[in-house]
Order: C-alpha cells, then sequence, then structure tokens
C-alpha cells in the first residue's frame, strides 16, 4: 500500500463496497501500511480488520532490529527466509482464509503461494497486460485462480488468446474514480504557476519511459523557440537520480522540475496545458481518467493496454508510439501553439466517464462474489 494508481483504486473500489451492508470486507497485506494517507484511510474503517502475513519488502526493512544479531549478508538472508516461510504457515491457518466465502487477490497474482492450498473460491485483478503474466513467470499460477479479472476489454481478448482454456473465466472490470473527490482536492491541491506539461507517476524505469518524456519535452522547447512552459515530473522511484542527472546536462534543464511523490497531485493535473503518459504498458492508466474529470487534456504512449480505449481511439486524447519523442513533441507544440482542438478531446473525454463510475464498478465486483458464494 504504497502511493500508486493501484493502490489508489483498491481504496476506490473498498469505499465504494462499504456501503453494501451485506458485505463483510477484510484486508490482508504482505506488508504493514506505512503510507499516511493510505493509514489514515485504514484508521477511519475500524470495522475492516487488517491481516499482515510477511513481509515482502526491501532488504530487511521490517526485520532490520532483529537481525543485527546476525553480521553476515548470507546468514541474514536464510533467517529472513525461515521468518517468510513461518509467517505462510502462520497466515494459512488464519481465521481470515478459514472464514471467508471469497478471496481476492487484488494485485497480479500476488499472494499464490498462500492461496494455493486454500479451497475457497479465489478471484485475481491483473493490473496489466495479460503478457505480464507470461513476462513475470505468473503464467503457471494463473490455474489456482477461479476468475481472473482484466481492467480493460484489450486485457480480456488478450488472455483469451493466451490462456484458451480459461476463456470463460475472465471478466473485464474498469477501475472506479471518484470525480466528486478528484475535482474537490484538486481546488486544494499544490499549484504550478505559468503554463506547464505534467506526467504524474511512479519512476519505474521498467514501465514508466520517462527519457523519452524528457527527449520530447526538450525538442519542443527547442523547436518552439525556448518558451516559458515547464515540464513537471510528480512522482518519485528508483529512477530519480538517473533522470535528474540526464536532465542536468539539457539546455530546457531549468524548465524541468522534479515535484516528487504528492498524496494529492490533482492540482497540478487541473493547471497543466495537458497531462502526459509516457509509459510502456499499463493496466488502466487512472491518470489519465482523471485527467478528464478535471477537464485537462491528455498525451498519452499508445501502449497495451488502456490508453487507446481510455482515449477513445484518440478521439479523446492524443495518442504516440511508444518511445516515440518526435511525435510526442509534436503533440505537445500542437498543445502549446493551440492548433490542436483541446476544447474538442476534452468533451469527448467528459460524456464518457461513466463507464468509470464508482457504482458501475462496485455492482460488477458484487455480482461476481455472488457468482461464487453461489
Amino acid at each position: 500500500m504504497v502511493i500508486g494508481g493501484v493502490e489508489n483504486v483498491l481504496v476506490n473500489s473498498l469505499t465504494e463496497l462499504l456501503k453494501n451492508d451485506n458485505l463483510d470486507i477484510a484486508i490482508a497485506l504482505h506488508a504493514p501500511v506505512r503510507e499516511p494517507v493510505h493509514r489514515a484511510w485504514l484508521d477511519a474503517h475500524p470495522e475492516i480488520p487488517t491481516y499482515v502475513y510477511y513481509p515482502l519488502c526491501n532488504w530487511f526493512e521490517d526485520l532490520q532490529k532483529y537481525c543485527r544479531a546476525f553480521p553476515l549478508k548470507p546468514l541474514r538472508k536464510i533467517v529472513f527466509s525461515l521468518y517468510k516461510k513461518y509467517r505462510r504457515v502462520i497466515s494459512r491457518r488464519n481465521k481470515i482464509m478459514r472464514r471467508a466465502d471469497v478471496i481476492i487477490d487484488y494485485k497480479n497474482i500476488s499472494f499464490f503461494k498462500e492461496l494455493r492450498s486454500v479451497p475457497t473460491p479465489r478471484i485475481t485483478w491483473v493490473h496489466g497486460p495479460a503478457k505480464y503474466l507470461r513476462d513475470n513467470g505468473l503464467a503457471p499460477h494463473v490455474n489456482i485462480y477461479n476468475h481472473i479479472v482484466g481492467l480493460t476489454d484489450d486485457f480480456v481478448n488478450e488472455f483469451r488468446r493466451d490462456f484458451p482454456e480459461y476463456r470463460g473465466r475472465v471478466t473485464r472490470i474498469y477501475n472506479p474514480i471518484d470525480g466528486d473527490k478528484i475535482r474537490a482536492m484538486a481546488v486544494h491541491g499544490a499549484r504550478h504557476p505559468g503554463r506547464y506539461f505534467c506526467q504524474v507517476s511512479r519512476l519505474d524505469p521498467v514501465q514508466k519511459d520517462i527519457p523519452t518524456l524528457i527527449r520530447a519535452f526538450n525538442m519542443f522547447w527547442a523547436a518552439a523557440g525556448t518558451p516559458d512552459v515547464d515540464l513537471l515530473i510528480v512522482g518519485n522511484g528508483s529512477q530519480m537520480a538517473e533522470l535528474k542527472q540526464m536532465v542536468a546536462d539539457l539546455p530546457c534543464a531549468r524548465h524541468i522540475v522534479f515535484v516528487g511523490a504528492t498524496p494529492n497531485p490533482y492540482g497540478y493535473m487541473a493547471g497543466a496545458m495537458a497531462t502526459i503518459l509516457a509509459t510502456r504498458y499499463e493496466g488502466l492508466p487512472t491518470v489519465l481518467i482523471e485527467s478528464a474529470v478535471l477537464g485537462t487534456p491528455c498525451i498519452s504512449a499508445d501502449c497495451p493496454n488502456g490508453p487507446r480505449e481510455i482515449l477513445m481511439n484518440g478521439r479523446a486524447g492524443l495518442l504516440f508510439d511508444v518511445g516515440d519523442a518526435v511525435k510526442l513533441a509534436t503533440h505537445m507544440t500542437g498543445i502549446w501553439q493551440n492548433t490542436v482542438n483541446t476544447r474538442q478531446l476534452i468533451d469527448t473525454a467528459s460524456q464518457n466517464l461513466d463507464r468509470f463510475a464508482p457504482d458501475a464498478a462496485a455492482s460488477q465486483i458484487t455480482h461476481l462474489i455472488k457468482e461464487y458464494i453461489k
């Protein structure tokens, strides 16, 4: 439960599901929740019991204080491995497993080890393309689950093609987006002066493609005559130092601002000329939906899965091929010079937001749960 799109839509889903008095919800986690915004949400809902199975996190983040007696790294690693096995044994005996009518593994088959021997009906969400399951060695564990939920129609089609034996056990459910909450947060969110583009995402070198974004902005800035326009990169991650070094050598360096992570990026998004998503793959990029809620035009990589579906094949936002900095720079120029009909893009995006309504997602989730309780 860190700051990220998956975590935000989980909280949105739970908030909507809690309105159903016929559901009792418990949460199982791999590590304690430290992110203040999620910690506050859990504290505000004491009716939801929370269990921590074992800490799958960075090296000994939770066990550091217990491992000082083991100075050798290999020995500490053995101790950590044994501790995880112990926690798995405990988790299988946990009352949440014994009492549950349905278990939802919400993020990419991440609980397959715990659920391998549990007879309770199991549903998993996949927040990415079906290719993600193959590339990360998760394909052999699909059979542990009774049902797979993807976030786009493209995912469903791809999954049925790649896993034909499970074609009847996959459903698309869009992520719920609370538009009223986003608009209210934007009013109180931080703003950046002047005109600017922004990208809001984790700085992840595997999934996100921030170098292409930086190169494109440098092209745009030079071709437009070095205008007083900034690029805001909102988010944090392992690639931060590398990206700052890349920017330091560019002529436009002082116009690229690393904002860092923030629980409320909506002020930045609402004030931007456009929200940009430079990425290699997605599940359902909520930042594009949130931008539509805020009336901000979007420019996105045409990656699998989600951008083309959200942006209505380019009618509700601008698309560019993954890694194509030249095309992205062209789109930035079009927005800057007002040669793109942004009003039409925004109107089309706004008119198609009902499919992401929280009550629609909650209704589908509840229906799926009832099917497996039967």
